[in-house]
């Protein structure tokens, strides 16, 4: 298993579903049946493989699985953290982890910035009007 891009490394949007596409290869000599999917994740975060399994997977051939991971809003501090994902049927098993950056919006940083503009506006408008008497 494999990413498509060759990073190992995503952004995901808190609160909305991220995609990443990873391919699995069969690089043996007999076709591989009957694999699952699974992932190590933070609390609270949802992972989900599309297909959600594969029930054959011929000899040197490849198949992309697409990932949606979404990492709750509301709960998520921006930053950087870990996933381990899984593919494995009864006789072979592929792990790979990938670094996920966690993106909060912004929407709090521009509210801050307004309150303090008004803020000096006001103190502005105050000194213009009373002035020195």
């Amino acid at each position: 298993m494999n990413s498509d891009t060759g990073r190992l490394s995503m952004n995901a949007e808190a609160g909305k579903d991220n995609h990443y596409t990873v391919v699995l290869t069969n690089s043996g000599s007999e076709p591989l049946t009957n694999i699952s999917f699974s992932s190590d994740k933070p609390d609270n975060w949802v992972i989900k493989f599309s297909p959600d399994k594969v029930d054959s997977l011929a000899a040197g051939k490849t198949q992309q699985i697409d990932i949606t991971v979404a990492p709750p809003s509301g709960k998520t501090i921006a930053g950087d953290y870990m996933i381990t994902l899984r593919a494995n049927n009864d006789k072979v098993s592929s792990t790979m982890d990938v670094r996920v950056t966690a993106l909060t919006p912004t929407i709090w940083g521009w509210v801050g910035i307004i309150i303090v503009v008004v803020v000096v506006i006001g103190l502005g408008a105050l000194f213009l009007k009373l002035g020195r008497r």
